[in-house]
């Protein structure tokens, strides 16, 4: 496995990091003899001898852990953990990001259920809600004319 070659033009970065600071750490892409890639954290030293750097040690440590922890986080962050179905953060930030947008347009149509807590306090939270808003998206989408894409 390798994670630079002198050919990529970042290792000229490196090496001017190496000589004037004795090391380099940073993210880099990491080759594996089958091919396949991984995002790795490497920490590089040169090993000196009588004649100038001999060779290099190098540690890497694996960031697809770490990588799949935040999608994770910020996949939390903006859906509901029992529906999975996208919350009020990422509503209000796509409204925002809608709104700036010149070149499109924007609709926004608000449902208030009334007595919703009572069907879910009679039929239990645990009825799927994706069923309800699936249901209301079929609805909405039914009754609403289509527009040229």
């Amino acid at each position: 496995m390798h994670t630079r070659r002198e050919t990529d033009p970042a290792w000229e970065e490196i090496l001017k990091d190496l000589k004037r600071d004795g090391r380099w750490q940073g993210e880099t892409p990491l080759t594996l003899k089958n091919g396949g890639q991984l995002t790795v954290w490497q920490f590089l030293t040169p090993v000196p001898d009588a004649e100038g750097i001999h060779h290099y040690v190098s540690i890497f440590t694996d960031l697809g852990a770490l990588q799949r922890a935040e999608d994770r986080l910020a996949f939390m962050a903006h859906h509901d953990p029992l529906t999975g179905l996208p919350n009020r953060l990422l509503f209000q930030e796509r409204l925002a990001r809608a709104l700036t947008r010149r070149d499109s347009q924007c609709a926004l149509i608000f449902l208030d259920l009334d007595g919703f807590k009572l069907v879910n306090d009679a039929q239990g939270y645990f009825i799927p809600r994706p069923m309800h808003a699936l249901e209301a998206t079929g609805f909405i989408s039914k009754h609403l004319p289509r527009t040229a894409s």
